[in-house]
């Protein structure tokens, strides 16, 4: 499956004749392209480099299938949340996703956010934050971490209302807001 694979079937069966484009939640025929975008971030120095390391790939495509099949995620303390994928399709081609989680009752996580390099720069960063705005309940707290290395996403979700947390990683810059 290569990154920029055309739609085919989806399992709404909105794929027959139709080419698709906007954000839809994911399904199991998406993992490739969300596990190969991650990759690739991590390759770049958006995510974290531990991705990189087969015993974690093998991790993260089953906590990206679990996630796409069940709505929850396993966590690093072992517990699991609501999770959610959604993929961005441009004419039937996959663009962009991300992935958010709920860590509780009203605290969600930007956790990943992916752009193919041949679509950046286009508004699909910024229709992703509307999308998870629009999704979020009022009254929430929403963070993301993000390595120093991403500035163009930075300076998005500065724009869309984020602020740095006190807290800073020695890596990573921590921001949330409040819907």
């Amino acid at each position: 499956m290569g990154n920029k694979e055309k739609f085919e079937e989806r399992v709404d069966g909105s794929g027959f004749g139709v080419s698709k484009t906007g954000l839809y939640p994911a399904e199991l025929a998406d993992i490739d392209f969300i596990f190969d975008s991650i990759q690739r971030g991590a390759h770049e120095g958006y995510f974290s480099s531990d991705l990189l390391f087969p015993i974690i790939q093998l991790g993260l495509h089953k906590q990206i299938s679990d996630s796409i099949t069940t709505g929850y995620s396993p966590t690093h303390r072992g517990c699991q949340v609501p999770s959610w994928f959604y993929v961005s399709f441009d004419a039937g081609e996959r663009t962009a996703f991300y992935w958010l989680t709920e860590e509780k009752t009203n605290l969600f996580e930007l956790y990943k956010v992916a752009v193919e390099p041949s679509f950046r720069n286009m508004g699909i960063g910024k229709s992703i934050l509307r999308h998870v705005n629009d999704r979020i309940p009022s009254g929430s707290k929403i963070k993301a971490r993000l390595y120093r290395s991403s500035t163009i996403m930075l300076k998005m979700l500065v724009a869309d209302g984020f602020t740095r947390d006190l807290k800073q990683g020695k890596t990573t810059i921590h921001l949330s807001k409040r819907l």
